[in-house]
Order: structure tokens, then sequence, then C-alpha cells
């Protein structure tokens, strides 16, 4: 079986995939911060430090997801660029009459 795979199209599925996942762990991690946020309300000094770690690592999780849908943004940008370059290309190599007609 052959898979005929357009690069292009298969980044531009990742940088999408990317940005999806982004707001996913996003939401997530913002419904845990909620969460542990809520708990620091209370009287027991263990349970605030232990809401305080987590919602330490869920800030930083949230920049990380935030960081990867700049990622998803920027490699469609790149995607883009690189399509249109290629349209360019093909069209300078048509009217030069460099094209072998197919």
């Amino acid at each position: 079986m052959t898979q005929d795979i357009d690069k292009s199209t298969d980044r531009l599925i990742t940088s999408e995939n990317l940005q999806q996942d982004a707001k996913h762990i996003t939401a997530l991690a913002g419904n845990l911060i909620a969460q542990y946020a809520a708990l620091l309300d209370t009287d027991d000094h263990e349970v605030s430090v232990a809401a305080m770690v987590a919602l330490s690592s869920l800030r930083k999780i949230a920049m990380r997801a935030h960081d990867m849908a700049d990622a998803g943004r920027d490699l469609a940008q790149a995607d883009e660029r690189e399509r249109t370059q290629a349209v360019v290309h093909a069209r300078f190599i048509r009217d030069i009459g460099l094209d072998d007609g197919e």
C-alpha cells in the first residue's frame, strides 16, 4: 500500500493539533487551578502548602500550553510561506518556459 503524504499538509495538520491540544490543556489546567485555589481557604497548613505547590505546577503547565499554541501558529505560518514560495517558483518556471508540460 502506497501512501502519498504531502509534507505541507502533514505539517498543517500537526500545527492544528498543537493548537487544539493547547486549548484542551489550558482548559484542564484552568479547571484544576480553580479546584486547588478553593483548597487555599483552609486552616490546615499542610493542605494549603500542597495546594500552593500544585498551583505553581499548574501555572507552569498552562504557560507551556500557551507556548505550544504559539508553536502551532508559527508552524502554520511557515507552512503558508512555504506553499506561497512553491507557487511563485512554479509560476516562474512556467513563465520562462522551463516546465515540461506536466
